[in-house]
């Protein structure tokens, strides 16, 4: 079937992240963050079948929007929906003049998204069954901003823990406030550090090993430049805590440097970066070839979010499934979606199993 229109939508969803007047951190400060920025995109068909993809937004929505709008649209629009594969090395191959990364890969990663909803809508099966998997609960962790604030930190983690979630992801990179956290969610539950790239090799080693008895189940993202995978592996070794990394990294051959270098012990796909679904089975792949799990990047609302309980679902569903923590968002894409003990399933209808409320899309849009 016929692509007849690809449509964007940059949604800015308002948010409340705790700590108010008391976020102590200059440079991944909550302080200034009144809304999450959203990136969907919208495909439909000549019989008006419509398929929802999401990108990686953060500050780029409407840079994203210029992307597919004057990059990706021209192409898709009269392409066959039914070969996948073809649609999405032709983006590359068309673009990889502008970089197989960053907002490239972004869009092309929510066509991809799109164009998987609409095969699942088609043959009337939820993703998960397209992927050759079944439903299955998968164990939701809370993903909470950096603070800067011991005080703060420990108060919100433990309300999540005291709301099902039995692991805690914190973004934060003084050791005090880690310990000061992990002494009051106490030993049984799982906890992990998020830099993102805070650190040279050196202060990494340093802090990984300052953090050593705080029993972490990984460091994601210590050094910068991300893509220093011989740093990365130097920095596991020394420190002597699993290292996580990948949410910066596109397409699965970035995945299979950062394998070959022995970099991390955990690689984190984000399935609105890497180039979508497809370079996601890609990736998947190679975690199994180097025995590698997978623990996906999914602080996303939107049909991204979907995508990544369906690919864990059918999978990978022992990993864990990121949850933006606390979501203090009161308009959702998806209200019927809701998260218990800790532990979320993804939709069973046909595609992504639902479309996002288009009122919300509206009554947020970013023009």
């Amino acid at each position: 079937m016929l692509i007849t229109g690809v449509d964007c939508f940059h949604v800015a969803l308002p948010v409340k992240l705790g700590g108010a007047g008391r976020a102590n951190n200059a440079g991944w400060s909550i302080r200034n963050i009144a809304s999450f920025d959203h990136f969907l995109l919208r495909i439909e068909t000549q019989d008006q079948l419509t398929g929802w993809g999401e990108a990686f937004a953060f500050k780029g929505a409407e840079a994203l929007t210029a992307v597919v709008n004057k990059l990706l649209k021209p192409s898709l629009l009269c392409a066959d929906t039914s070969d996948i594969a073809q649609i999405s090395h032709r983006l590359q191959f068309e673009n990889h003049l502008w970089g197989r990364y960053g907002l490239t890969m972004f869009g092309i990663s929510a066509v991809d998204i799109a164009l998987w909803d609409l095969a699942g809508k088609r043959a009337g099966q939820p993703l998960f069954n397209m992927l050759g998997g079944r439903c299955n609960a998968l164990t939701a962790y809370a993903s909470l901003p950096r603070y800067g604030n011991g005080e703060v930190a420990t108060e919100l983690a433990c309300r999540a823990v005291k709301e099902g979630y039995r692991h805690i992801k914190l973004h934060e990179t003084d050791p005090e406030v880690i310990a000061q956290v992990r002494s009051a969610i106490g030993p049984d539950i799982g906890l992990m550090v998020d830099t993102n790239c805070a650190w040279n090799e050196t202060e990494a080693i340093t802090a990984a090993r300052d953090m050593e008895g705080l029993d972490l189940m990984m460091i994601e993202e210590p050094v910068f430049p991300p893509e220093d995978f011989a740093a990365l592996a130097r920095v596991q070794k020394a420190g002597g805590i699993p290292i996580a990394a990948g949410e910066c990294a596109c397409t699965h051959f970035e995945f299979q440097h950062m394998l070959e270098a022995g970099a991390v012990s955990y690689i984190q796909p984000s399935v609105s970066k890497v180039g979508g679904i497809s370079e996601f089975l890609k990736i998947s792949e190679l975690s199994r070839q180097f025995s590698v799990p997978v623990m996906p990047h999914s602080p996303y609302l939107g049909p991204g979010f979907l995508a990544t309980m369906h690919l864990l679902s059918a999978l990978h569903p022992e990993s864990l499934l990121e949850c933006i923590y606390p979501d203090g968002i009161n308009s959702r894409f998806y209200p019927g979606l809701i998260q218990r003990d800790g532990m979320l399933s993804p939709p069973q209808a046909p595609g992504l199993g639902l479309d996002p409320d288009e009122s919300v899309i509206e009554k947020y849009r970013v023009d």
